[in-house]
């Protein structure tokens, strides 16, 4: 690998999206979907009542969402890259 593609690469790194993908998912939902979500994520898993993010990603993938367990997992405990750097989504 010669350093001009890792600079590229690197730089395409330092500029890349400022949400997770769950957060870009999310955007592109109807607002009454995207208030349903944001409800369900708001409760901690180990709630009572709380929706378990295997389900929440299996009624996504029926969708036709491309998302993963970990990938809600992350964005549910605000550690993922839509809460990098003190944001708040």
């Amino acid at each position: 690998m010669t350093s001009t593609t890792l600079a590229e690469r690197l730089r395409e790194l330092k500029n890349s999206s400022t949400q997770c993908k769950f957060g870009e998912i999310l955007q592109t939902m109807d607002d009454e979907c995207k208030d349903l979500v944001k409800q369900i994520i708001s409760l901690p898993q180990d709630e009572p009542g709380a929706v378990s993010n295997v389900n929440l990603v299996l009624t996504l993938r029926e969708e036709g969402f491309d998302i993963g367990r970990s990938t809600v997992s992350e964005h549910r405990r605000k550690v993922c890259a839509c809460y990098k750097n003190g944001g708040t989504k």
